[in-house]
C-alpha cells in the first residue's frame, strides 16, 4: 500500500512538473493503464493537460471511465477525488461548446437528478447550465450548492456566478449580497 501511494505521488509530481503538450503526451501515453485510472492522477492529469492548452474533448475522455466508475460505485468515492473530478470536468467546459457538450450536458444532468442532494453534481450541473445559457437551471442549482459545498474554492466559485446572474437580471441587491458571500470565502 505505501509503495503504491509512493508510486501514485511520483505520477502526480510528474504531471505538475511536464510544462508543454507534447511531453504530457509522451508521459501520459507511458504511464501503466492502472496509474491512468486512478481518480486522482486523472483528475490531475486532465487539469494540467487543459492548463497546457490541450484539448478539452480529449480531457473529458480521460476523465469519462473515472465519472462512470464514481457514479456507478466502483472505484473508491472519496470527497477530494470528486471534487478534483469536479474541478477537471468544469474546467474543460470552460471555453465555447464542443461537439460533445451535450452529451457531457445530459450525463452530468442525469447524475444530478440520480442524486439531487450531492452538492458536488449541484454545483457542476450548475455551472454546466451556466455555459449553456439555462440560467434558471443555473441559479437554482448553484444556489442550493453555494451553501452546502465542504471546499472553500467551489463555494466561492458558485457565489461569483451567482453573483454574475443577478447582474444579468440588474437585480444589484441580489448581486451585491452574493458577491459578498464570494469575498467572505476569499
Amino acid at each position: 500500500m505505501a509503495a503504491q501511494s509512493l508510486v501514485r505521488s511520483l505520477v502526480m509530481e510528474l504531471i505538475a512538473r511536464t510544462h508543454d503538450e507534447r511531453a504530457f503526451e509522451k508521459l501520459w501515453q507511458g504511464l501503466p493503464a492502472a496509474q491512468r485510472a486512478l481518480p486522482e492522477v486523472v483528475a490531475q492529469a486532465a487539469t494540467r493537460w487543459l492548463q497546457l492548452g490541450g484539448d478539452p474533448v480529449r480531457a473529458r475522455a480521460w476523465l469519462l471511465p473515472v465519472w462512470e466508475a464514481m457514479l456507478a460505485g466502483t472505484t473508491g468515492r472519496s470527497l477530494m477525488d470528486q471534487q478534483k473530478l469536479v474541478q477537471a470536468l468544469e474546467l474543460s467546459m470552460k471555453d465555447a461548446p464542443s461537439p460533445d457538450a451535450r452529451s457531457w450536458l445530459a450525463r452530468i444532468e442525469a447524475a444530478q437528478q440520480a442524486r439531487p442532494n450531492d452538492v458536488h453534481l449541484q454545483y457542476l450541473a450548475g455551472m454546466v447550465y451556466l455555459r449553456h445559457q439555462l440560467w434558471g437551471k443555473a441559479q437554482h442549482l448553484l444556489s442550493q450548492a453555494a451553501k452546502g459545498l465542504p471546499d472553500a474554492a467551489l463555494q466561492r466559485r458558485a457565489w461569483s456566478a451567482l453573483a454574475e446572474l443577478a447582474e444579468q437580471r440588474q437585480d444589484e441587491v441580489a448581486a451585491l449580497q452574493a458577491w459578498k458571500q464570494a469575498a467572505r470565502l476569499g
